[in-house]
């Protein structure tokens, strides 16, 4: 038992120089390729005929075994069939393209291949395999395209979410007690940890939501501590699209050095904004919400932001112009293999007026339907 706790703690102290080693400390940093300029004082309305054009509904089917409380992610797979995961009930649907209940893939337990809880899933587009991602029980449960499961995959390491390009898994938010990184990179066995970015002092509140955005090789890491989107290329973190805020902007090279009451003092009384969160790049178009930030506690304006990288404008919103499919602009965006975007709409959620739009449509809807997805094809 003794040799058993020596070489355990040999082996945490050779990861955390492993990882040390690894880490680039002037990560905050980084230069972006390219910046543009985001305008916070004179936000417009947002209209989503300026960017795309509406092409279909599909009305996912309401069964015992499928209700869904509120969508937290959406990937398309190479058959159309559209994975979805439930925040609330913490399972992940299959459904076909016409949005019919295939299945519920993997099940929540505590018993041999179940899951305590998925924190994140991913469809790995090269091997046609879908991944499960159990936080608390430290392993992966893979399953094949028809969602049959295959086997476990366990590891030490745990964190908020993850990306697969290739062999490599990227890891937001790891959770260890000698680890002090935001972002790290391991190898196909999940094992030992190849780079490190983001060291931190002050840990800065987790971000639950989606901060890998992108489709097989094309794939961007965006966080609440920085102001810049980066491409990953499979091993390496490339800072690729920077948000300038003009005299707005949140000083995140300072992250580093500060503690609690230091971050409290600098935004007290500031307009800072930043803490990007719903980054989607498609087309030539960058669609990306931000919000002020303000000590704890403090109520928070919030933004959405449209980059035209083609001619290089730049739109700021804060609210948006209603249209028959559109939902607003707060809710999460997916794209599809065809470089479409998409709304979840939720029957339960909306007025009167929205819900009789919706029933013009699908007349045996009911404001306890399963979520329907809007389609845009974009401009």
């Amino acid at each position: 038992m003794k040799s058993f706790k020596l070489l355990n703690a040999v082996f945490c102290v050779g990861l955390l120089l492993f990882i040390s080693s690894c880490a680039n400390h002037d990560d905050y940093g980084m230069m972006p390729e390219r910046s543009y300029r985001i305008d916070i004082d004179r936000p417009g309305t947002f209209n989503i005929d300026d960017y795309a054009k509406f092409s279909r509904l599909i009305r996912l089917e309401t069964t015992a075994e499928s209700l869904i409380g509120e969508i937290s992610k959406i990937q398309i797979m190479w058959n159309e069939d559209i994975l979805i995961l439930d925040k609330l009930s913490e399972n992940l649907f299959m459904f076909d393209s016409a949005g019919n209940f295939i299945k519920t893939i993997g099940r929540k337990g505590n018993g041999p291949n179940e899951y305590a809880e998925i924190s994140d899933f991913e469809f790995d587009e090269e091997q046609g395999n879908i991944y499960i991602y159990d936080r608390l029980k430290h392993r992966f449960l893979l399953y094949d395209s028809a969602g049959e499961f295959i086997k476990e995959l366990q590891t030490d390491l745990t964190g908020n979410a993850f990306t697969k390009i290739g062999d490599k898994f990227w890891f937001y938010y790891p959770y260890s007690k000698d680890s002090r990184f935001y972002l790290i990179l391991t190898d196909d066995k999940l094992k030992n940890v190849e780079k490190a970015y983001f060291q931190w002092n002050r840990l800065l509140p987790s971000s639950y939501s989606p901060c890998f955005s992108g489709t097989g090789a094309e794939k961007y890491f965006f966080f609440i501590g920085s102001n810049i989107i980066y491409r990953l290329d499979g091993k390496n973190l490339l800072p690729e699209i920077g948000i300038d805020f003009g005299k707005y902007t949140f000083p995140y090279d300072k992250i580093p050095d500060l503690d609690n009451k230091a971050f409290e003092e600098l935004v007290s009384g500031n307009d800072y904004v930043g803490d990007l969160s719903g980054v989607v790049i498609s087309n030539d178009i960058c669609f990306l919400k931000f919000r002020e930030i303000k000590p704890a506690g403090e109520p928070s304006r919030s933004y959405f932001a449209v980059i035209d990288f083609g001619s290089g404008a730049a739109r700021t919103y804060d609210s948006a112009k209603s249209s028959d499919m559109l939902v607003d602009f707060f809710s999460p965006l997916l794209v599809t293999k065809d470089k479409e975007i998409a709304y979840p709409i939720y029957p339960s959620h909306h007025n009167s007026i929205y819900y009789e739009t919706l029933r013009k449509y699908f007349p045996s809807l009911t404001q306890d339907s399963n979520p329907l997805l809007a389609f845009y094809s974009l401009n």
